[in-house]
């Protein structure tokens, strides 16, 4: 009995994994095939603004609900755990604009500004996003989520404002003069990263389609 425990355990295991790893392996429930491997972005949307995305899976051994909300909770961290790194370039491209603030002096604790940020702000922004997808696979019986998170103007607004708080937040005490300096500046910088998008991020693929084929699941 045990060892028929263990290897319905280990079945299921490989079975998750393989469905994070690649979507569409089996067949039955999966996205376009652009989603196979770990493809997460960055992508280009229609309207040119940069794209991620996020990937969850649900264990059917869960209940019905419980399922589901595992797998649109973990389609969100991933989402999180993606954007990060591309939020942090934006802010170290930020700062490299303004060399004389995030001076040789705060080396460090710069560099800890933009890691904390970029980790707050992408969970941030991850946390409220709508789902591309979400589908159980009727076979398998496996709950997929997939989260989006674009790069738009409306991201841009959140970003400058979140950016603002934490720079008044940082410094706005010690450094009052040159903070209001930076904090007037900001719009137009924000605004240049938003127009060039395109060479912070790289070449990037056209977004895929998504073709969730399964049952669906509610919000």
């Amino acid at each position: 009995m045990k060892s028929l425990c263990m290897g319905r355990r280990l079945g299921l295991v490989i079975g998750l994994i393989q469905g994070i790893a690649c979507l569409g392996a089996s067949g039955h429930a999966a996205p376009a095939g652009s989603w196979c491997g770990n493809a997460r972005g960055p992508f280009v949307g229609s309207g040119g603004a940069v794209v991620f995305f996020g990937v969850g899976v649900g264990n059917p051994l869960a209940g019905s609900s419980t399922q589901a909300a595992l797998a649109r909770g973990r389609a969100r961290t991933d989402l999180a755990a993606t954007a990060k790194p591309w939020i942090q370039r934006l802010v170290q491209d930020y700062m490299a604009r303004h060399r004389a603030y995030f001076g040789p002096r705060d080396f460090g604790g710069a560099a800890e500004f933009s890691r904390c940020f970029s980790e707050r702000f992408a969970a941030d922004m991850a946390a409220d996003r709508p789902l591309a997808a979400a589908w159980k696979d009727p076979v398998t019986g496996l709950a997929y989520a997939v989260a989006r998170m674009e790069f738009s103007d409306a991201w841009f607004a959140r970003y400058q404002q979140a950016l603002g708080a934490a720079l008044t937040q940082r410094h706005g005490q010690d450094q009052p003069g040159q903070t209001q300096a930076l904090l007037s500046e900001l719009a137009a910088d924000i605004a240049s990263q938003r127009a060039s998008q395109a060479s912070l991020f790289g070449p990037a693929q056209a977004e895929p389609a998504l073709l969730a084929q399964g049952i669906p699941l509610q919000e």
